[in-house]
């Protein structure tokens, strides 16, 4: 399933035809591809909505926000360690 398109409220029929990224990393989602970060310029194999750009401010690396104490629901992570 396509995160991406599953969060914005794509048809079931529709999301669960492809995967957000493949194991290499590079975007599989037809919809994300063809998008164009403002900030950047990103598209295709490497297209990222502003929130997730690296060149943002308010980008955190999401191998970084798991060294956080918090989960983004706010619970506490159970195995918490720096």
């Amino acid at each position: 399933d396509c995160a991406f398109c599953r969060k914005n409220g794509e048809q079931k029929q529709f999301y669960t035809t492809h995967s957000l990224k493949d194991q290499k990393g590079n975007v599989t989602c037809p919809v994300l591809q063809k998008y164009v970060c403002p900030s950047c310029g990103a598209t295709g194999l490497t297209a990222h909505t502003k929130l997730y750009c690296p060149y943002e401010k308010h980008y955190i690396s999401p191998v970084v926000s798991h060294l956080t104490p918090r989960m983004s629901s706010g619970k506490r992570r159970t195995k918490f360690q720096l």
